[in-house]
């Protein structure tokens, strides 16, 4: 569904310039169960560069969802800090609940050298 999105949206020669980074998990475990396979998925259907490597979790944290504390989840990941330079990446949150994690990854991206050219999730948290 996201290769064919993602297809939909660009030119194969624009996907072959573009980075697929993934929002990681809360948890290591996690994170490689969701995200490394479905990354070279993705990448192997649209031709884009993994990203998945560049981004990973330091240290386990509570989910979003779960958590009424606003911790800062970008402070749990360890980055590829020369890896980003001059990247146009594309950003994949699988569940968005505030928005906050892929605003803040973006950002810290951005502050690495990175150009965000699209975020995009298939689904978000909805609450009572």
């Amino acid at each position: 569904m996201i290769s064919n999105k993602l297809n939909e949206l660009f030119s194969a020669k624009e996907l072959s310039k573009l980075t697929f980074i993934c929002a990681p998990a809360s948890t290591m475990v996690k994170n490689e169960k969701r995200f490394k396979s479905f990354a070279e998925c993705v990448c192997s259907n649209t031709g884009m560069e993994n990203g998945y490597g560049s981004v990973t979790v330091k240290q386990d944290r509570e989910a979003s969802h779960n958590s009424k504390q606003s911790s800062n989840p970008i402070e749990y990941l360890n980055f590829k800090s020369n890896y980003f330079t001059n990247r146009k990446i594309i950003i994949f949150d699988d569940v968005v609940t505030r928005g906050r994690t892929m605003c803040l990854l973006s950002q810290k991206l951005e502050s690495l050298g990175a150009e965000t050219i699209c975020v995009i999730s298939i689904g978000r948290t909805t609450h009572k």
